[in-house]
Protein backbone atom coordinates (compact mmCIF):
# COMPACT_ATOMS: atom_id res chain seq x y z
CA UNK A 1 0.00 0.00 0.00
CA UNK A 2 1.13 3.59 -1.30
CA UNK A 3 0.62 5.26 2.73
CA UNK A 4 2.46 2.25 4.00
CA UNK A 5 5.75 3.17 2.16
CA UNK A 6 5.21 6.57 2.74
CA UNK A 7 3.88 7.80 -0.51
CA UNK A 8 1.53 10.52 -0.07
CA UNK A 9 -2.19 9.45 -1.00
CA UNK A 10 -5.88 9.85 -1.35
CA UNK A 11 -8.39 7.30 -1.42
CA UNK A 12 -11.30 7.59 -3.83
CA UNK A 13 -14.59 8.48 -1.66
CA UNK A 14 -17.24 8.86 -4.37
CA UNK A 15 -17.32 7.52 -8.14
CA UNK A 16 -19.41 9.42 -10.16
CA UNK A 17 -20.04 7.54 -13.03
CA UNK A 18 -19.96 3.60 -12.54
CA UNK A 19 -23.95 4.04 -14.27
CA UNK A 20 -24.00 6.84 -17.10
CA UNK A 21 -27.40 8.03 -16.57
CA UNK A 22 -27.39 11.64 -15.70
CA UNK A 23 -29.93 11.03 -12.96
CA UNK A 24 -28.01 8.69 -11.20
CA UNK A 25 -24.78 11.23 -11.65
CA UNK A 26 -26.41 13.67 -10.40
CA UNK A 27 -26.79 11.58 -6.78
CA UNK A 28 -23.71 10.54 -6.69
CA UNK A 29 -22.77 14.66 -6.71
CA UNK A 30 -25.20 15.36 -3.48
CA UNK A 31 -23.70 12.44 -2.05
CA UNK A 32 -20.55 13.69 -2.72
CA UNK A 33 -21.30 17.62 -1.73
CA UNK A 34 -22.80 16.05 1.47
CA UNK A 35 -19.70 14.15 2.30
CA UNK A 36 -17.74 17.62 1.62
CA UNK A 37 -19.61 19.28 4.11
CA UNK A 38 -20.25 17.43 6.84
CA UNK A 39 -15.84 16.49 6.61
CA UNK A 40 -14.52 19.29 4.86
CA UNK A 41 -13.21 17.66 1.61
CA UNK A 42 -14.24 14.16 -0.20
CA UNK A 43 -11.87 12.45 -3.38
CA UNK A 44 -14.40 12.32 -6.50
CA UNK A 45 -13.75 10.56 -9.47
CA UNK A 46 -14.84 10.14 -12.82
CA UNK A 47 -14.91 10.24 -17.02
CA UNK A 48 -14.64 12.91 -19.26
CA UNK A 49 -18.17 11.41 -20.66
CA UNK A 50 -20.41 13.91 -21.87
CA UNK A 51 -22.87 13.16 -19.48
CA UNK A 52 -20.53 13.56 -16.56
CA UNK A 53 -19.23 17.00 -17.69
CA UNK A 54 -22.95 18.12 -17.88
CA UNK A 55 -24.07 16.94 -14.77
CA UNK A 56 -21.41 19.03 -13.05
CA UNK A 57 -21.62 22.03 -15.04
CA UNK A 58 -25.74 21.79 -13.95
CA UNK A 59 -23.67 21.07 -10.10
CA UNK A 60 -21.67 24.57 -9.99
CA UNK A 61 -24.38 26.55 -8.98
CA UNK A 62 -25.24 24.75 -6.41
CA UNK A 63 -21.55 24.06 -5.30
CA UNK A 64 -20.96 27.57 -5.35
CA UNK A 65 -24.06 28.67 -3.47
CA UNK A 66 -22.92 25.67 -0.98
CA UNK A 67 -19.17 27.24 -0.47
CA UNK A 68 -17.72 24.56 -1.88
CA UNK A 69 -15.47 24.84 -4.68
CA UNK A 70 -13.56 21.99 -6.99
CA UNK A 71 -9.61 21.43 -6.29
CA UNK A 72 -7.25 19.57 -7.73
CA UNK A 73 -6.30 15.89 -6.02
CA UNK A 74 -3.01 17.66 -5.53
CA UNK A 75 -4.40 20.20 -3.22
CA UNK A 76 -5.75 17.63 -0.94
CA UNK A 77 -3.06 15.20 -0.59
CA UNK A 78 -0.08 15.71 2.03
CA UNK A 79 2.35 13.40 2.82
CA UNK A 80 2.24 11.23 5.49
CA UNK A 81 3.31 11.98 9.18
CA UNK A 82 6.48 10.41 9.90
CA UNK A 83 6.53 8.05 12.71
CA UNK A 84 8.54 9.00 15.48
CA UNK A 85 11.02 6.33 17.25
CA UNK A 86 11.13 5.31 20.28
CA UNK A 87 7.21 7.36 20.89
CA UNK A 88 5.07 5.71 23.55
Amino acid sequence: EARGLGVPCLVNQVFLDGAREPKAIAGRIAEAMAIAETSGSVVVVGHGHAETLAALTRALPDLEARGLKLVRASELVRAPEPELVGAP
